[in-house]
C-alpha cells in the first residue's frame, strides 16, 4: 500500500522551516530596506527594486505588506516602462497569493509576468514562471495541466542550456508521472535528473531525487531498492538539516516496515515524522503520518482505531483539497468498515475514492478502490457489480504491476549507471590525455633545460677560473643579504598577519555589535518585542564568548613574539579539571548544534607544564572542534599515559582537512580564519598559539585529519620534570 507525501517542487518557501536567527537576520535586513527606502526620494528603477526586495522580505512574515508593497512596485515600473521589475514585482505577488490560497490570484499573476517575460525575450524568466505555475497545478492535483507547463519549461530550458533548470524540470515531470501511477515513465525522468545534479555537484537536489525515486519504487513494491535509495538520500539531508526531505525519506523507510510487518519498528518511524510535522507546521506531513497510523492499526487488528487515525487525516485531506489524499483515506476507512463486517458502509467510501482517484487519473487508489469493490460486492452477494469491479482492478493491475514494468524499471536504472560509469570513463579518458600532453611538453622543457644548464656550466666554470678569489669574497656579503632578505621577509610576513587579524578583529568586533544595536532599534521602533529580545540573548553571549577567544588569542600571541614576555610557571597539571571548565565555557554551543562529548581520561592523569598554556591550548582544540563539527555528531577527549609522556587527544566527526590544508595549517603566510559549520568565524591564530604553547613547554603537537571525516590534535608532555626541562631546552 502507497501513502502518498505532498512534494514542495518550486521556489515557494515553506515558512516553519525558519528558526529564531532567520528570523533576525530577515528583521535586520528587512529595517535596513526600509530605511533606504524612506531615503531615496527619486521614482526611478531603484526605488522599483527596493520596493520588491521588501515585499520579497515581507512574505514570510506579512504577507498583506508583502502583497501592498509589490503593488506598488508594480505600479511604478509600469509608469517608468521598466519590464523587469514589473515582471519580478508580479512573481512575488502570485507567491504571496498561493501562501494564501489565493490560487486563481495566483494564476493571473503568474500570466501576467510570463506575457511581459516574452515581450522582453527572457527565456529564463519565461520558464520559471512556466514552472511556477505547473508547481501551483500539481498541488491542486491538475496532473495534466502540470504536466503541459512543465514540459514547456523544459523546452525552453533545453534552449538555454539551463541545467539546473532542466534537472528541475525532470524531477517534478518524473513526479507526476508517479501520482499518475506511470512508473516506467517517473523512474526514467526521475534518473535523467538525478545524472544531471550528480554531474553539477547538487548535493540537495541529489537527495530530492534520490527520495523521489524511492517512492517509485516503494509503490512498485521493490522495497529494498526504495529502502537503498531512501537511505543514501537520508544521510544527506540529514547533513544540510533538510527537514522535510528527511520526513520523507523516513516515511518510505517506515513503509518498507510495514510491508515487512514490523509494525514497531514503522511505528516508531511514523511517530518521530508526526512529531517533526508538528514542529514544522506541515498538515499534509501530519495527513501522511495519520493515515500510516490507520494502516499499522489495521494490519495490527485494530480497525476502531484504524478509522479514528484515518478520518483525521481525512478531515485535512478536505481541509487543503488534496483529492489523492481522500482517496487513501476513503480506502482505508472502507477496508477497516469491511473488516467489522459494515458492508455497505464500506462500499459506500470504496466508491468515493474510486471516483476521486479516477478524477486525478490516479491508477495505484483506482486500483486498489475496485479491487476492494469486487471483494464487498461479492460478500453482499451482487456478483454482477462484483465482476465489473474484478475486471476492472485486474485492468489497472496489469499496467501497474506488469512483468514488463518491473523490467523496464531495471533496465532504467541499470542504464543511469552505465551512463554515469560511461560518463566517468570519458572523464578519465579526457584527463588521461591531458596528462599525456602536459608530459611530453614537460619532457621537452626538461631536455631544453638540461642543455641549457650544460652550456651555462661551461661558461660559468670558464669564467669562475679567473675570478674565483673574488667570489668567495662576495660569497660572504651575498651570504649576510641574503639573511637580511630572509628576516625582512619574515617581518613582512608578520606585518602582513598582524594588518589581516586586526581587519579580522575589526569585523568581528564591529558585526556583532552592529547587530545588538539594530536589535535595539527593532526594539525601540516596536518590530521586536522583549520576549524576543529575551529569547535571542543566547546568541548574543555566545557571539560574545567567541570575542573573548579571539581577543584573548591575539594577545598572547603578540605576546609570544616579543622577546622576555612568555614566561614560564610549570607545575603537575589536573587535565581533567581544565577540560571540565572549559567544556563548561561552550556549554551553550555545544548543546546549540546538538553535539555528545564523550571525556575519558585516565584517573589521576597529569603532566607537568605551565597551567595557563595548557587551558589556552585546550580551549583552542575544543573551540576549534565544536566549530567545524556537524550538527548531531560527537567530541571526543582522551588522556593516556605513552612511556614517559601524556597523550592528549581531541577527535571531532567534522568537515576535517585535505592535504594541502594540512601542510599550511601552521604557515603564517597561508594562515586564514575558516568558518565553522554554523557560520563561527576567527582570526586564524589559535592553532598558531596553540602550537607555540606545546613547543614552549616541552611538548609536541599532532594533527591527523580526512576531508568529511574529522580531524584529531594530539596533544605530547612530559610526565616529570627532568623530560620537561630536556624537551623545552631542545625546542
Amino acid at each position: 500500500m502507497r501513502i502518498r507525501i505532498r512534494f514542495c517542487l518550486g521556489i515557494f518557501l515553506l515558512l516553519n522551516f525558519w528558526d529564531a536567527n532567520h528570523l533576525l537576520a530577515q528583521g535586520i535586513r528587512l529595517q535596513e530596506q526600509l530605511r533606504k527606502l524612506a531615503n531615496h526620494k527619486s521614482n526611478d528603477t531603484l526605488k522599483v527594486i527596493l520596493l520588491n526586495e521588501i515585499a520579497y522580505s515581507y512574505h514570510v512574515v506579512k504577507t498583506d505588506s508583502s502583497l501592498f508593497y509589490a503593488g506598488e512596485a508594480r505600479k511604478l515600473a509600469k509608469q517608468l516602462g521598466y519590464l523587469k521589475g514589473e515582471a519580478k514585482a508580479l512573481g512575488v505577488e502570485a507567491i504571496s497569493n498561493y501562501l494564501i490560497g489565493n490560487v486563481s490570484k495566483t494564476v493571473k499573476k503568474n500570466e501576467e509576468a510570463l506575457l511581459i517575460y516574452r515581450k522582453m525575450g527572457d527565456v529564463s524568466g519565461e520558464a520559471a514562471v512556466l514552472n511556477n505555475m505547473g508547481i501551483v497545478y500539481h498541488n491542486e492535483g491538475k496532473f495534466d495541466s502540470a504536466f503541459s507547463f512543465y514540459l514547456r519549461s523544459l523546452n525552453l530550458r533545453k534552449s538555454i542550456n539551463d541545467e539546473k533548470g532542466i534537472a528541475d524540470c525532470y524531477n517534478n515531470i518524473g513526479n507526476v508521472y508517479t501520482d499518475k501511477g506511470n512508473y516506467v515513465e517517473a523512474l526514467s525522468r526521475l534518473f535523467d535528473g538525478l545524472l544531471i545534479r550528480e554531474r553539477m555537484g547538487d548535493s540537495l537536489g541529489i537527495s530530492n531525487s534520490l527520495s523521489n525515486i524511492a517512492g517509485v519504487y516503494s509503490n512498485l513494491k521493490k522495497f529494498d531498492d526504495a529502502r537503498k535509495h531512501a537511505e543514501r538520500a537520508f544521510s544527506i539531508q540529514e547533513r544540510f538539516g533538510d527537514e522535510e526531505g528527511m520526513f520523507h525519506s523516513e516515511v518510505i523507510l517506515g513503509t518498507a516496515f510495514l510491508e515487512e510487518k514490523k509494525f514497531n519498528k514503522a511505528l516508531e518511524i511514523f511517530k518521530r515524522g508526526y512529531d517533526r510535522c508538528n514542529k514544522m507546521d506541515n498538515p499534509g506531513g501530519l495527513s501522511v503520518c495519520l493515515k500510516n497510523f490507520g494502516y499499522i492499526f489495521e494490519r495490527t487488528g485494530q480497525p476502531d482505531l484504524a478509522i479514528k487515525s484515518f478520518a483525521e487525516g481525512l478531515e485535512i485531506d478536505k481541509l487543503y483539497g488534496d483529492l489523492q489524499g481522500i482517496s487513501i483515506s476513503e480506502n482505508g476507512i472502507g477496508r477497516c468498515e469491511f473488516l467489522k463486517g459494515n458492508k455497505e458502509q464500506a462500499i459506500s467510501h470504496f466508491i468515493n475514492a474510486y471516483n476521486y482517484s479516477s478524477e486525478i487519473h490516479n491508477k495505484l487508489q483506482a486500483y486498489e478502490s475496485t479491487q476492494y469493490l469486487a471483494k464487498a460486492y461479492e460478500a453482499l452477494g451482487t456478483i454482477n457489480q462484483a465482476m465489473h469491479y474484478l475486471k476492472l482492478s485486474v485492468l489497472y493491475k496489469d499496467s501497474l504491476f506488469n512483468e514488463e514494468t518491473l523490467n523496464k524499471s531495471h533496465k532504467i536504472e541499470f542504464n543511469y549507471l552505465l551512463e554515469k560509469k560511461q560518463n566517468q570513463i570519458a572523464l578519465l579518458e579526457k584527463n588521461k590525455k591531458i596528462q599525456q600532453a602536459e608530459n611530453q611538453v614537460q619532457r621537452l622543457y626538461t631536455l631544453g633545460l638540461v642543455l641549457l644548464i650544460l652550456v651555462l656550466s661551461g661558461i660559468v666554470i670558464g669564467v669562475n677560473r679567473n675570478r674565483l678569489k673574488a667570489t668567495k669574497a662576495k660569497e660572504l656579503i651575498l651570504k649576510q643579504k641574503n639573511e637580511m632578505e630572509i628576516q625582512a621577509k619574515h617581518l613582512s610576513e608578520l606585518n602582513q598577519f598582524k594588518t589581516k587579524t586586526f581587519s579580522i578583529l575589526s569585523h568581528d568586533l564591529r558585526h556583532p555589535v552592529q547587530n545588538l544595536a539594530n536589535v535595539l532599534d527593532l526594539l525601540d521602533e516596536g518590530h521586536l518585542s522583549q520576549e524576543e529580545f529575551v529569547s535571542l540573548k543566547s546568541s548574543f553571549q555566545n557571539q560574545l564568548r567567541q570575542i573573548g577567544i579571539l581577543l584573548e588569542n591575539t594577545l598572547n600571541w603578540g605576546k609570544s613574539q616579543m622577546s622576555g614576555e612568555l614566561v614560564l610557571q610549570p607545575s603537575f597539571v589536573d587535565v581533567s579539571e581544565i577540560v571540565r571548565r572549559n567544556l563548561e565555557l561552550f556549554s551553550n554551543q555545544i548543546q546549540g548544534k546538538n553535539l555528545q562529548v564523550v571525556v575519558e581520561i585516565e584517573s589521576g592523569f597529569k603532566l607537568y607544564c605551565d597551567p595557563d598554556h595548557l587551558d589556552i591550548a585546550l580551549r583552542n582544540l575544543i573551540f576549534n572542534a565544536i566549530k567545524f563539527s556537524y550538527p548531531g555528531k560527537s567530541i571526543k577527549v582522551f588522556g593516556k599515559i605513552k612511556g614517559i609522556r601524556g597523550v592528549l587527544e581531541i577527535r571531532d566527526e567534522g568537515v576535517g582537512m585535505d592535504e594541502s590544508t594540512l601542510n599550511n595549517l601552521f604557515t603564517i603566510k597561508q594562515k586564514q580564519g575558516n568558518f565553522g559549520t554554523s557560520g563561527e568565524h576567527g582570526a586564524g591564530i589559535g592553532l598558531l598559539l596553540t602550537k607555540e604553547f606545546v613547543e614552549r613547554n616541552g611538548g609536541q603537537l599532532h594533527v591527523q585529519s580526512r576531508k568529511e571525516v574529522g580531524s584529531v590534535f594530539s596533544l605530547e608532555f612530559p610526565l616529570d620534570l627532568e623530560t620537561a626541562t630536556n624537551s623545552s631546552s631542545a625546542s
